[in-house]
């Protein structure tokens, strides 16, 4: 399946016939594994010359390089960190009013980058055609090279940081919302977000700590820091991530729970919210669950063909019990519902019990646990055996009782998955 910002080149290079099916299913097989732009793809392999592709974007309504640089307003370039416009090959040009602007990109069909932008910029986008060096030319010209998170973060610090300090019991909520949807805020965790799931990050820590905010995403399992925030702008960073998960702004004494989703180009991200009252204010953690992650095949996971061949004749067992373990963020669910996946078909019953369901599985039964009415995984267990289950899924074994019942389960006919809370695989033991 052709990407959806790569349709008009593909359609383009097919009609004209200047490449073969086979070549173009070599090229975006390498893009899928590198990510990298398809035009430049193309022209390492040298299927297209860099030339070509430009006389055939000239039949649109092409921007080249001199009309190009001469159309760069230096102050919508602050709409658009500079991460992302090299990330995805753009630069903005030109704001009309309030509402719409003109972003320079290779593909008028690149919707992932026209949405990326309209979701930082919270402007309408109109995109013009311009080559991928005479773009990058732009960039290089007119952004001045300092990280991006960087520069958002120096805006923060200029909107009346001393006005943002932590609030105080009793603050107007009126100001704690404005606050919040402040410009630079609201730039900030939608940059944070971007830059969490580009680099495939699983969860996202904002932590108040004695006169410094720490943020923190997990990838692969580990922690690791990132250019933080004033210490002054945690409440009001706080706040806007609580406003877009339905949480009580107000309620800073209590733990809260809620959940968001949003859209970063043509991925959608569900979002599972977490706050924690600390010494020095409000902890809170982002659980990002990217439902292009939960699509993945078993052959997309990473394993070497051994590897993938033994995990593949284990799922074909009519009865055992698989576990996954790792740590925190390593991708236990992700593998374990891409195993899932891969079985599940009409001839078997599949029952899940959660905690909390985070991907919707279609043609398996999914329930979560609900320890306020007494639903813990060892009751949900005992209840799902008496559903006819061929397979059953549970998310997390975390005690005796429900580890001697999936036992039990696994070795009366049934093929039983689930999870360790342990580093490694001789920690199950």
């Amino acid at each position: 399946m052709v990407p959806e910002n790569n349709k008009w080149l593909v359609g383009t290079l097919l009609d004209k016939k200047i490449v073969t099916p086979e070549q173009l299913t070599q090229a975006l097989a390498r893009q899928k594994e590198t990510r990298e732009n398809l035009e430049k793809i193309l022209v390492d392999l040298r299927l297209v010359k860099d030339e070509k592709l430009t006389a055939l974007k000239k039949k649109e309504s092409f921007y080249d390089e001199k009309s190009l640089l001469g159309q760069v307003d230096p102050e919508v370039l602050k709409l658009v960190p500079e991460t992302v416009a090299r990330r995805y090959c753009i630069i903005p040009l030109s704001k009309n009013g309030k509402k719409i602007l003109t972003l320079a990109v290779t593909d008028l069909n690149d919707v992932v980058a026209i949405d990326t932008v309209r979701t930082i910029s919270g402007c309408e986008i109109k995109a013009v055609l311009a080559s991928e060096k005479d773009i990058m030319t732009a960039v290089e010209r007119y952004y001045s090279g300092s990280p991006d998170m960087e520069t958002v973060l120096l805006d923060l610090v200029k909107v009346n940081g001393h006005h943002l300090a932590q609030p105080e019991t009793g603050e107007d909520l009126t100001q704690v919302k404005l606050k919040a949807n402040d410009q630079p805020v609201v730039k900030f965790v939608n940059l944070l977000l971007i830059d969490a799931v580009e680099q495939r990050a699983s969860d996202i820590h904002i932590e108040p700590a004695k006169g410094k905010a720490t943020v923190r995403i997990r990838i692969d399992g580990i922690l690791h820091n990132i250019t933080p925030p004033p210490k002054a702008m945690h409440s009001a960073i706080i706040s806007r991530i609580k406003i877009l998960s339905n949480l009580d702004i107000a309620e800073r004494r209590l733990p809260q729970d809620g959940r968001c989703a949003v859209k970063i180009g043509d991925r959608e991200i569900d979002i599972r919210v977490s706050t924690f009252p600390t010494l020095y204010g409000e902890k809170l953690v982002m659980r990002l669950l990217d439902k292009e992650k939960i699509s993945l095949g078993l052959e997309e996971l990473g394993f070497s063909p051994n590897q993938l061949s033994k995990f593949e004749k284990v799922l074909k067992r009519p009865y055992g019990m698989i576990l996954e373990t790792g740590p925190t963020g390593s991708g236990k669910t992700t593998t374990l519902y891409a195993g899932l996946r891969h079985i599940n078909n009409p001839e078997r019953n599949i029952v899940t019990i959660e905690d909390p369901i985070e991907y919707d599985l279609a043609g398996i039964n999914q329930t979560q646990v609900k320890p306020e009415i007494g639903l813990d995984f060892a009751r949900g267990l005992r209840a799902i055996l008496r559903q006819d289950p061929d397979v059953i899924l549970v998310g997390e074994i975390r005690d005796r009782e429900t580890a001697q019942i999936a036992i039990r389960a696994a070795l009366t006919g049934h093929l039983v998955f689930s999870t360790l809370h342990t580093n490694d695989a001789v920690g199950a033991i």
